[in-house]
């Protein structure tokens, strides 16, 4: 299927909006959403 379920939640990184991915992906010029997509675009891709 073309569906993706993520199984574990890693809690050790943060996902407020001031703990560290989050930050850095602003940074970088994108949203959680795109950065999420493009993890899942590379891991299907490899």
């Amino acid at each position: 299927t073309n569906n993706f379920y993520f199984i574990e939640i890693n809690t050790t990184p943060g996902q407020s909006a001031n703990s560290l991915i989050p930050q850095q992906v602003r940074a970088a010029g994108m949203d959680l959403s795109e950065f999420y997509g493009k993890l899942i675009e590379e891991a299907v891709d490899f």
